[in-house]
């Protein structure tokens, strides 16, 4: 007599288990509850993702990359401050300051292009902006995220500029 109830109650079980796998939860969330009930869902929000400098496959992408402010906040004794904002419309705006300053002084406004070309030792292909404002070219390349001027200091270091407005005051 245990038997036949436990089969019974076993049976009894799984036929319901079974009849809720099939029909599935059936609320506002569910999306054959949306479909049949015009139920308004908004679109997800997708986050537009910052390029980084992994993503530079050509020419455009190094153009989307450069685009932004770029600042260099060096520290004694090449203490000059620098901060360039690339535009997209092939324009830059150069801003230099001293630790001591309170702001940023506007130095002007001068063209930028981006290129490629290889290094001659290991024919390694790279990407690089040149600045140009006034009779003043600059050619920096994009290495490890930053712009990097090569032997610009008096020392013969490099100069680089970070992506991002830093806003060292």
């Amino acid at each position: 007599m245990r038997i036949k109830i436990f089969l019974i109650a076993a049976i009894v079980i799984i036929f319901f288990t079974l009849l809720a796998l099939r029909t599935g939860k059936r609320d506002k969330t569910d999306k054959s509850y949306q479909e049949n009930h015009n139920v308004y869902t908004p679109p997800k929000e997708t986050k537009k993702r910052e390029m980084n400098y992994g993503d530079i496959n050509n020419l455009d992408d190094a153009r989307h990359f450069a685009i932004g402010t770029w600042t260099h906040t060096g520290t004694y004794p090449y203490a000059i401050w620098m901060r360039y904002v690339i535009n997209s419309n092939g324009t830059f705006d150069e801003y230099a300051a001293m630790p001591t300053s309170d702001a940023w002084k506007y130095l002007g406004q001068g063209n930028w292009e981006v290129g490629q070309s290889k290094y001659v030792d290991t024919g390694e292909k790279y990407y690089y902006v040149r600045f140009s404002r006034n009779d003043n070219v600059s050619k920096g390349v994009f290495d490890w995220g930053g712009i990097h001027f090569r032997h610009k200091r008096s020392d013969g270091s490099d100069i680089i500029l970070d992506k991002g407005d830093k806003n060292p005051f």
